[in-house]
């Protein structure tokens, strides 16, 4: 074993992958690169400007980057962070703060009842006639749920990359709006519908987000359906678009 080369062995294992970036935080690591690859880390200033927008009185988004448990940990347990999209590495990101913050090791290990999770998801797709599913990491007394309007309930591809989508949490009974993913045409009137600007900078040509996760918006039942009917126009606008587009051209060869 004395002539093994774990530096080598870990950039052999990346499956030349090095050299590809999909997202705006990731820097390469001049430290770690060399002959054998490429390896990337976060850029730690990019996701606090990032965070920083969460920050309120009980969120500080400098605090959590500078503990070795709270973006510490995040870092040494987050692989092929260059792989991941804008949208992806925010999700992330927002997420590990959210639990910093708000989650305490009791409420980790009170799971949600999966039984309860799936019974609000069924409430909403008996409702909304569209794909709904209870978020795998659901913990504590809130549900998180990921409405999928595109899709209809036995639609077996209705998460791909590609799929438009919004998160709510059910709450004591209400219902919170969390984010939301999809074509600008989708996203800019449910941004303006809550009074907040979109994230363009997604990485994917023709679509934007928007995040209120650590700002839940209390919602109804009407405003659901609202945001469900804003996402299947915006589908419809963006194929017509696509087709416009299209329109004449044909292939030269």
């Amino acid at each position: 074993m004395s002539n093994f080369d774990l530096k080598k062995y870990l950039a052999e294992g990346r499956l030349l992958k090095e050299n590809t970036v999909n997202n705006k935080y990731v820097v390469k690591d001049e430290e770690l690169s060399d002959s054998y690859g490429d390896f990337y880390r976060i850029d730690t200033q990019k996701a606090l400007d990032y965070l920083s927008q969460f920050d309120n009185e009980d969120v500080d988004a400098e605090a959590f980057i500078n503990d070795d448990e709270g973006w510490g940990e995040f870092e040494q347990y987050l692989e092929d962070v260059e792989q991941m999209s804008d949208e992806e590495l925010e999700d992330a990101m927002r997420s590990e703060m959210s639990m910093y913050f708000f989650s305490d090791e009791d409420s980790l290990n009170e799971d949600v009842d999966p039984t309860t999770a799936e019974a609000e998801a069924q409430k909403l797709i008996d409702v909304l006639g569209v794909m709904v599913e209870p978020d795998p990491n659901n913990y504590g007394d809130q549900i998180r749920l990921r409405v999928y309007p595109d899709s209809k309930p036995d639609d077996r591809f209705y998460n791909s990359r590609s799929a438009q989508g919004f998160s709510i949490a059910v709450e004591d009974g209400k219902y919170l709006f969390s984010s939301a993913g999809g074509y600008r045409r989708s996203i800019e009137p449910i941004a303006q519908l809550f009074g907040v600007e979109p994230n363009y900078n997604t990485g994917v040509a023709g679509r934007s987000n928007i995040d209120m996760s650590l700002k839940k918006k209390p919602i109804d039942l009407a405003t659901v359906k609202m945001i469900v009917n804003y996402m299947q126009q915006g589908l419809k606008d963006e194929s017509k678009r696509e087709a416009d587009f299209y329109k004449g051209w044909s292939n030269p060869d």
